[in-house]
């Protein structure tokens, strides 16, 4: 895809000369055609949207995302740190893995979060606050109020529009 590229380095930026050499995290390859390990690194989150252009306006207006360069009429690219967040639309991500839209469907809904760190529990009420103001146009919600976490943190939840959790969370410890 428009964002990864040579082999021992990952797009950082949308200009191709902002890479970040990844080569010092890598492991000694194996022989071609043996597998040896997974590196312990996580590229893309791709997630699999039912209207890309609300979801794109979802990310970009509620959560403030820059929308990348790269970003093109079937998928819209986010930076996030060294990580990138991908959305695409359901129907190609099926198709792209093989599976028809039906069978990706009765996956069920996704089993995971993704969590977004903030610098206080104010900011996690806000942010959470922020999303309830946009639910009725976008169909996101919050699922959990802020609460004290039993690891000494400060945490809520919320699902973009097309159900996908999202933690927000602030840790006394950094």
């Amino acid at each position: 895809n428009a964002c990864c590229n040579q082999v021992g380095r990952a797009t950082v930026g949308a200009d191709k000369d902002e890479c970040r050499d990844f080569s010092a995290h890598r492991f000694p390859r194996p022989l071609p055609g043996r597998f040896d390990r997974v590196e312990p690194r996580v590229s893309f989150i791709t997630l699999g949207v039912t209207d890309l252009t609300r979801a794109t306006r979802f990310y970009t207006e509620v959560l403030g995302l820059p929308l990348l360069p790269s970003s093109a009429e079937q998928v819209s690219f986010f930076a996030m740190g060294d990580l990138r967040l991908a959305l695409y639309p359901r129907p190609l991500l099926a198709a792209d893995a093989g599976m028809s839209d039906t069978s990706l469907q009765s996956v069920g809904p996704p089993a995971f979060s993704l969590s977004h760190n903030v610098d206080s529990i104010a900011a996690v009420d806000a942010l959470l606050s922020h999303v309830d103001q946009h639910a009725e146009e976008f169909g996101c919600r919050r699922t959990r109020a802020g609460a004290t976490a039993d690891w000494g943190g400060y945490t809520g939840y919320f699902a973009d529009p097309d159900g996908f959790l999202w933690e927000v969370a602030w840790n006394p410890n950094g």
